[in-house]
């Protein structure tokens, strides 16, 4: 027994050593580093994401209105026309036939009505003097009326069949582009309900619109007017920029998620866009220029009580600022009612060996930046997140560029070491 307890005192004895040995080693004592932004002016966006369809701007189908084969085809895809101008031609035999026989109907039409005409004047005479019955002098009539009617009916079968020999030309409505091409010499058109579209024409490409789909979660604060960037495959290192023309009322449902329609309007003097490519969207729905900011992630921070050896902290629920002749000074109290109204938030600001926890106030929030209401003040440095074992450096005090692509994921541009 007396063997054992000697061993174990100098097992204890050893670890005592080494555990004084590792705790007084410098190197292995941790060094906490605040990571710091100042609070500066800024220009400060809320955005929704949405992807979309660019489309052209008016866009013309254009159809067979008679039936035949189409004898010539005078343009192609791409090609640019004018208002007016020949895009096809249907064969007319068949409605020259269909002319002649409508001609030669009202010719006899016209002859029955002279005829009639004269038989009841006679008619009429004849009545007049009593020598004929009034259901003769009837009859009469009606076929005189009779053969007016049918007059009238062979002009107008006479102006279809001109009408649809004007028809055999296909013209163009407006000046645009043409973008589809579904017909080609020799093919039979037919003309009915569902007619087919024979060309599509794009009126003006130099503006194009963009059908974007927004989740109805972010509709709200879409607007008209509102700025929109966005990018296409096409092109993956540009950023486009663009409007909001209006929110579509009717809305889709897919996989029961409810969507809006927005219209976005878009430039196009380069002619980069062509109808058919999907884009990336960005509008930015709450925009507000030279307003105090911070980073969005000093408002997550919190500290850990190891910092209690290097560093005073003070929480909130203990501080307030007040005007002490004239002067701010800070004051213990246990509840701040002023700011307990409003919409609150939580950052801790860095004064040299002291941390404080302070209530402010916040406005937009872009999950990068978020303005600051009140609370705080400019250049007051506020702690982002610490590191350990990590160097110091000095505050960034870079100003945020607006619509400048924004990582959200590191260090914000305001980000420093202290």
């Amino acid at each position: 027994m007396k063997k054992k307890s000697i061993l174990l005192l100098s097992f204890l004895a050893v670890a005592l050593v080494v555990a004084i040995l590792y705790f007084t080693n410098p190197k292995n004592k941790q060094e906490v580093t605040f990571i710091t932004a100042a609070v500066h002016y800024g220009a400060i966006a809320k955005s929704v994401t949405a992807t979309g369809t660019l489309q052209s701007l008016d866009t013309i189908s254009v159809c067979a209105h008679v039936n035949g084969i189409v004898s010539t085809v005078y343009v192609d895809l791409n090609s640019i026309v004018k208002k007016g101008q020949l895009l096809a031609k249907i064969d007319t035999s068949i409605i020259m036939i269909e002319m002649e026989v409508a001609t030669a109907g009202l010719s006899s039409a016209r002859s029955k009505a002279i005829f009639q005409e004269s038989n009841f004047e006679r008619q009429e005479q004849l009545y007049d003097k009593g020598i004929i019955s009034r259901a003769e002098y009837k009859v009469a009539l009606n076929q005189h009326k009779s053969a007016e009617v049918a007059v009238t009916k062979a002009l107008e079968q006479l102006k279809i069949v001109t009408g649809n020999l004007f028809h055999t030309n296909i013209y163009s409505p407006i000046d645009g582009v043409i973008l589809t091409c579904n017909v080609f010499a020799g093919q039979t058109v037919a003309s009915s309900f569902s007619m087919e579209t024979l060309f599509i024409i794009a009126k003006d490409f130099g503006k194009m619109q963009i059908r974007a789909t927004v989740n109805e979660a972010d509709i709200s604060p879409v607007k008209a007017g509102q700025k929109v960037s966005f990018t296409v495959a096409a092109f993956p290192e540009n950023t486009f920029q663009g409007s909001v023309q209006e929110i579509v009322l009717d809305s889709s449902v897919s996989a029961n998620v409810v969507s809006y329609k927005t219209v976005i309007n878009v430039e196009n003097t380069d002619v980069k866009f062509r109808p058919g490519m999907r884009a990336s969207i960005t509008i930015y729905a709450e925009q507000e220029d030279s307003v105090l900011i911070i980073p969005s992630r000093a408002l997550s921070f919190k500290p850990e009580s190891t910092m209690n050896n290097k560093y005073v902290i003070i929480k909130a629920e203990k501080l307030i600022t007040v005007p002490v002749e004239g002067v701010k000074r800070d004051c213990i109290v246990v509840r701040n009612s002023r700011y307990r109204r409003k919409q609150k938030a939580y950052v801790w600001v860095k004064k040299g060996d002291t941390v404080i926890e302070k209530r402010i106030r916040i406005g937009v929030n872009d999950d990068t930046h978020v303005k600051v209401v009140e609370g705080i003040a400019l250049d007051e440095e506020v702690v982002t997140y610490m590191v350990k074992d990590g160097a110091a450096s000095t505050v960034d005090r870079r100003p945020w560029i607006p619509f400048k692509p924004q990582s959200r994921r590191g260090r914000t541009s305001g980000d420093s070491k202290k």
